[in-house]
Order: structure tokens, then sequence, then C-alpha cells
């Protein structure tokens, strides 16, 4: 008998003829004496989403095949919108990883072909895509995506930094974790889960874990290409910090104090370029119309009497809360709105402060000029596009936390974190002196520097109220 006489190779190709011929019934019966190979129903499921035979989809989901997304792929780049469907419903991956970044090929193929329902249907299961999928696409779908304000790389970038928990019902479980980072237990619960959603971050957690009771930090598992705001939320690095400066004894001190932080990273970038409401650093302040530029006078100052210059403030910054929806940060923050920046400083009276105002509402807003000609200490400052990482903040060793960490006189506690990067409801961190934080129930709002680094406290009971009126300038570093 030669090769091509083998029973179980005449079946398979009575299979790739039936889909040509759409015939289920010769497919399904054909199948029978099909040898099953995983490669031989990997290209039958492919050359059946091609042609968008669900029925024929279907007697392979039925012996076990797991379609994946160059099936998806296939269906999109024919417009076989039924099928496109049926895969999306088995939860088939819409996107692929580009260059470190989620990207939907089936988007682009389906684009190229015109099948503009498609393209919806994908847009509407999370596709993404960049300024390249523009380019491939026909002009019809080109001009419904652009109709959708495409995000460039570098926006869905900032997008991925920004959230640690990347799967739906996720974020519930990573705040378990952060909350208790000393608890193994809830880690390898979230493990599991993990686990159980096929992410292969469930068997490196399983593995930190293990080696988390080590006194190695040879015995830590690589990341392999782990997001880092997920490895710092874990305290991959801080755990192994704490055994490579011999802080094993206050290990589980530390970690209950440590505490879900957004880190500030600022791109260059042009008032021009950035929409109303991005969050940001320098440039124009965005401001509802109802609301006056702030002056010397309305700032909260630091330890000095009460600022009365008419003079208007420099604008610092602005946050946009709606950045941080979903990180572990944000679940102590408004959902919404844009907190306002403002600080001012005299070189010839030394009179400084900050204005920090919150507007709830960020439909009216808009990009506004100084009321007059600014000092030279108050100037528009370059502008800067914010975007935000999470990771993990620990208090200064001689502050209200000092009994709690109990360390050693010789200690190198400091080299556990980042000192003085700026972060978003941190620990407070100056650059001089000692920890100022009246108490335990005074958090870190943030650090701005427009010429000296002004450190912002907020009352734990004040941002639950979300009233920022009672910032208060804890220290000012003039380094």
């Amino acid at each position: 008998m030669s090769p091509t006489d083998d029973p179980a190779r005449v079946a398979f190709r009575r299979c790739l003829q039936a889909i040509d011929a759409i015939d289920h019934d010769e497919f399904r019966d054909a199948f029978k004496s099909c040898r099953q190979s995983s490669a031989n129903r990997g290209l039958l499921a492919y050359k059946a989403a091609e042609a968008g035979q669900v029925p024929m989809m279907e007697t392979l989901d039925s012996l076990g095949f797991v379609y994946d997304e160059p099936t998806l792929v296939a269906a999109a780049g024919k417009g076989h919108l039924e099928a496109v469907q049926w895969l999306l419903e088995r939860k088939v991956e819409v996107n692929r990883d580009e260059k470190g970044l989620p990207k939907s090929l089936a988007l682009e193929f389906a684009g190229k072909g015109g099948y503009l329902a498609v393209v919806k249907l994908l847009i509407d299961s999370g596709a993404q895509f960049d300024t390249s999928t523009l380019s491939a696409v026909n002009d019809e779908v080109r001009e419904f995506l652009k109709s959708l304000s495409p995000k460039t790389p570098l926006e869905r970038q900032r997008e991925m930094d920004r959230i640690a928990a990347r799967l739906p019902g996720e974020a519930e479980h990573l705040a378990a974790v952060v909350d208790n980072l000393h608890d193994h237990s809830l880690m390898l619960k979230y493990a599991e889960w993990l686990t159980s959603q096929k992410d292969p971050r469930g068997a490196f957690l399983k593995k930190f874990v293990a080696a988390c009771t080590s006194t190695k930090d040879s015995n830590f598992p690589k990341p392999r290409k782990l997001p880092q705001n997920w490895l710092n939320l874990m305290g991959y690095q801080l755990v192994q910090d704490i055994i490579e400066n011999d802080l094993v004894q206050q290990r589980e001190a530390i970690l209950r104090l440590a505490r879900p932080v957004a880190y500030l990273n600022a791109n260059k970038a042009t008032d021009a370029e950035l929409v109303v409401g991005t969050s940001k650093l320098g440039g124009l302040p965005d401001l509802p119309t109802d609301v006056a530029w702030p002056r010397g006078r309305d700032c909260t100052t630091s330890y000095q009497t009460d600022c009365e210059s008419e003079e208007p403030c420099g604008f610092v910054g602005q946050i946009n809360f709606a950045d941080l929806v979903g990180t572990q940060v944000g679940r102590r923050l408004p959902g919404s709105g844009l907190l306002s920046i403002f600080a001012f400083f005299d070189f010839n009276t030394c009179e400084d402060g900050v204005r920090v105002l919150y507007h709830p509402n960020v439909e009216d807003l808009k990009r506004t000029t100084p009321p007059s000609e600014l000092s030279e200490a108050n100037q528009t400052q370059p502008t800067k596009a914010l975007s935000f990482e999470e990771g993990l903040d620990l208090p200064w060793h001689n502050g209200p936390w000092a009994d709690d960490l109990a360390l050693p006189e010789s200690h190198d506690y400091s080299e556990l974190f980042r000192s003085y990067a700026p972060v978003l409801l941190g620990y407070f961190h100056g650059t001089t002196g000692g920890d100022v934080t009246p108490d335990k129930d005074w958090l870190h709002l943030l650090s701005v520097k427009p010429h000296v680094r002004f450190h912002l406290q907020i009352h734990k009971d004040d941002l639950e109220a979300r009233n920022f009126d009672n910032v208060k300038v804890i220290w000012i570093d003039y380094d």
C-alpha cells in the first residue's frame, strides 16, 4: 500500500474536500477515519474557520479541540461573521503580543477585506489596533477606526503599565494579596485562580511563594517577561531585597506596611497633542469655566505665615482620576474628576504655598491661560504627559511606623524602596530631615517640584469624603 492509499490519509483528504464542498455530512463521516493528530485537527480547524463552516468547527470542538487565535484570523479574514462570533464565545484571544503590546491581527485581516461588521464585532470584543492597522485596511474600515480615536503604541503601553489586574474578575484577588502581602495562603489562592484562567502568572506565583520562605535570593523564579507592575505589587523584588539586606527577621513587619502606590512617569509632550483633561505636568491647566486661576493668597502654606500675595500661582500639573480606575491605588481615589495642583513661590519674600483643586465634573473643562504675567518663580513649565505604574511603597524608618518596623540599630532598610521617586498615595520621603507625618491617619498625596519640592498630605477622612480642600503642605525640600 502506498502512503497515498493509507486510509487515514485518504480520510484526511476527504475532510479537506468536504470543507471546500461545504458538505458537513461528508466531513463528519470522513472524520471518523481521519488520523486525529493535533496537527491534522489544527489544519482542519483552520480550514473550517476559513470557510466559515461552524457545524464542522463544532465537530472538532466536541472532540476537545481548543481553538486559538490563528483560527480567528482565518474566519475574520474571509468575513465569516457567524464563525467569528462562535470563536469569540469560546474565549479565543482576540489580540496577540506585538512587540510587547496587544494588537488584533484578526481585525487587520477583516479590515483588509472590508468586512466592517466583523471589524465592529472584534472591536466590541476588545480588539486593539494602532496606526499601522489604519494603513492596512480599506477606506471604509479606516474611517470607522479613525472615528474611535485609536491609541498610539505609546498610549497603549501606558494603558498596560497602568493596571496590573488584566483579567476579568482579577482585581478582587489581587487586592486581597496586596493588602496582606505577608499572608502566603492568600497568594496561593490567587495563584490557583490564575492557573484556572490558564494564565502563566499562576505557576510563577506558586514558585515565588515557595521561594519566599528561603533565605537565598537565588531560589527565586525568573519573571520571563511578566508585567513589571504586577511583579511590583507581588513584592517580587522587595522580598529579595529584604533577604539581601539581612532583614529577614523584619520581613513580616515590612510586608504588612507595604502600601500600593502609583509611580508617576513623565514623557515629553506638547499641550497641542494632549486632549483637555489629560494627566500631565506643566503646560496650561484645564479648568472649569467658573473656576478662577489661584493666586498666592489662596495657597496652603507650610510652616510660614499666611501668604498674602495677589500674584498668580504657577501651574504644576493635573491628574485625571479616571486614569487610575482599576489600579490598586485607585481603590482609595475618586473614580473620576480632575485634581489640579498649583504652587506659589516668591524669591524675594520666600513666601510659598500650594493650592489643590478638585473638579468632579470634567465635561466643562477648558484649557486656561494665566490671568496676567507670571513671576519668574512661577513660570509655565514644559509639558509632560503623565503615565502611571503600579508599585509598593514603605514608610521611613523614623516616623509613626518606627515601632511597627522594629529595625535593628544597624540596617540598610532604605535600600528596599525608591526613596525619592514621585508617587501618588505612598509614604512621605523627604530628601532632608526625618519623617514629619503627623500620625498614621495622614496619607502622602504626592510630591511636586516646580522649583522647591512640596510634600502634600491628606487626612484619610478627607480622602474618603473626597475633600481636597484640606490638603496640607507637610514639608519643603530646597535641594
